[in-house]
């Protein structure tokens, strides 16, 4: 079988004149303007985290806050803790987690596919810059009273609604950039069903984001023209969290599952290295990826317009169906396993790949939560069943959807992309930074978040059984009002804000691991074996042929490939030259 072929191969002195002129033409300025999209990657990468810092720093604020939210006073009053609540809810999606899957997609996918660069390279440096700045505006419009949560000036919560705006768009302009490398630029050979799995999950995911994101931005459309003409309505009466409730669907299940999506694939593509073994059921994953982000679409669940959206039957069953693709990927690596017959090398990057793996099985399991009432609730239909006793049982299940539990999905989901995107950038660190990142220190901003989001989600669902609201306390409430939830919560809150310490920990880690890799000096060839920096994990996907880190055209020569494994094919003999 032809797998991998190199036309016009390139000397020796051609790959060291090329590495060289990579490392002296690039000056300290030049990624204001790069069209490398290497650069750009590393761009998203550096400033996704430092973002990270930011707002989960909120973030902890605001728990700490809720443990005696009429005490505790981090923030002017409740509209300055309302503030907070959605900057940390819309910056955690826009400003982080969402760009840094971005970022390590338009670094990492040309070299998957055997490109030599990205498509559109000036749209793709556009769409961080204008990313950049929206974010940078978006933060600073809620420091001064803007956001979405009663209470806000009405210069401020339209700077918020445009940056909100700009980054959706600035997000869908770089997905655009990504989608069309994978779908025109692939090497010749490779078809779309042998695209490397992060590909192929950037490709479906990127699909999601293009059919949801213009919703949102509809949805800002639509606030923006109402506030234009009824200002006293909003503003003079104080009802701007009316604009939050238009909102909140971007930041709840299933959509948050969509934009956590590129973690599977990720996943998908490290763990096969740790088998040295030729996936026979990628097309069962890939399956399962396009499933699961045929369910997580969630732009039809905006309670807003339709309240019965949320006990709808494709609301249901997508929450029940989340599971099944990720068992399906989990049930892959044990055929893996199984026909290698020994355990596999996986590394660190392998070990936090499983983390975020486990992380989002989590998060599906409190979303199944969630939706049990609408589910179980033909029970009241069946006659020879006591009326009381299954009220019993569904009356608290029914008030779940805007207690605690929803702020716990919210943050086990977002966090198991955070993981997702750790473990990419350890395995791909040699094509990023063109060296490794520093294994202890990767291992141990894993165990911070993961920790982190366990200890942070667990304490808020059992306090959405006792009846604590998603934002606590109730936008309605006024300073001294007496709210009523049940015991323990405080002492839950407690536990939960340490949760948020773990996540804050984890951040700046990542964030130290990846500036020592951007800013220290490139090693010299002579510091290192070439042969494993340049593929360190026996990687076989295409991005593993060329060198650490790449050359500026990525590759010394064209690449034909005719397996989705080329260089384990490879490994194996199966090349014709």
């Amino acid at each position: 079988m032809t797998v991998t072929t190199a036309e016009n191969h390139a000397s020796t002195d051609d790959l060291e004149a090329s590495a060289s002129y990579r490392r002296d033409s690039l000056g300290p300025l030049n990624f204001i303007g790069s069209g490398d999209h290497k650069v750009i990657g590393r761009m998203w990468i550096v400033a996704s985290l430092v973002c990270g810092l930011v707002i989960l720093a909120v973030g902890a604020l605001v728990g700490f806050e809720r443990i005696d939210a009429l005490s505790i006073d981090v923030f002017p009053g409740l509209e300055g803790l309302g503030q907070a609540w959605t900057l940390y809810r819309l910056g955690l999606v826009f400003m982080v987690v969402v760009p840094l899957i971005i970022g390590l997609a338009t670094a990492i996918i040309p070299l998957q596919v055997g490109s030599r660069a990205i498509a559109f390279p000036r749209a793709a440096n556009a769409a961080f810059w204008t990313w950049l700045i929206s974010a940078g505006i978006f933060a600073v419009s809620h420091a001064i009273d803007g956001g979405f949560v009663r209470g806000g000036g009405q210069d401020a919560v339209e700077l918020s609604l445009m940056s909100l705006g700009f980054m959706a768009v600035s997000i869908m302009l770089a997905t655009v950039c990504i989608m069309t490398t994978i779908i025109t630029q692939r090497t010749e050979g490779m078809t779309l069903d042998m695209v490397p799995m992060f590909s192929w999950s950037m490709l479906v995911a990127g699909a999601v984001w293009l059919f949801s994101l213009p919703v949102l931005v509809a949805n800002i459309v639509i606030i923006w023209v109402d506030l234009q003409g009824d200002v006293a309505r909003y503003f003079a009466n104080g009802l701007t969290d009316g604009i939050w409730n238009q909102l909140s669907w971007v930041t709840d299940q299933p959509q948050i599952f969509a934009f956590v999506l590129p973690l599977l694939g990720i996943a998908a593509d490290i763990m096969p290295t740790g088998f040295r073994e030729q996936p026979r059921l990628a097309g069962v994953v890939q399956g399962a990826i396009g499933l699961f982000g045929v369910l997580s679409f969630g732009a039809y669940a905006q309670s807003f317009f339709s309240g019965d959206s949320l006990t709808s039957p494709i609301y249901v069953l997508a929450a029940l169906g989340l599971l099944l693709p990720v068992l399906a990927i989990l049930g892959s690596w044990a055929d893996m396993g199984r026909r290698s017959g020994e355990a596999p090398s996986v590394g660190i990057h392998g070990l936090i790949a499983i983390d975020a793996i486990l992380l989002i099985l989590l998060g599906g399991a409190i979303a199944f939560v969630r939706v049990l009432a609408p589910l179980i609730g033909f029970l009241r239909e069946m006659p020879f069943l006591n009326e009381g006793t299954i009220n019993d049982i569904i009356d608290p299940l029914e008030s779940l959807q805007g207690t605690s539990i929803a702020g716990a999905v919210f943050n086990v989901v977002l966090v198991a992309g955070l993981l997702g995107a750790l473990a990419g950038l350890h395995f791909w660190a040699p094509k990023l930074f063109g060296r490794k990142l520093i294994g202890p220190v990767g291992l141990l901003a894993a165990l911070s978040l993961m920790g982190g989001a366990a200890v942070t989600a667990i304490p808020d669902v059992i306090s959405g059984f006792l009846d604590q609201s998603d934002f606590f306390p109730l936008p309605d409430a006024v300073e001294g009002a007496a709210i009523s939830i049940g015991d323990g919560v405080e002492t839950l809150n407690l536990v939960s804000f340490i949760g948020r310490l773990g996540l804050v920990a984890g951040v700046g880690l990542m964030l130290l691991n990846a500036l020592g890799s951007s800013l220290l000096k490139k090693p010299e060839p002579s510091e290192y074996d070439d042969e494993d920096i340049d593929n360190p994990w026996g990687g076989h996907t295409l991005e593993w042929a060329t060198s650490s880190p790449p050359l500026v055209e990525n590759f010394a020569a064209p690449i034909t490939v005719g397996s989705d494994r080329p260089l384990l094919d490879l490994a194996e003999g199966e090349v014709h030259a």
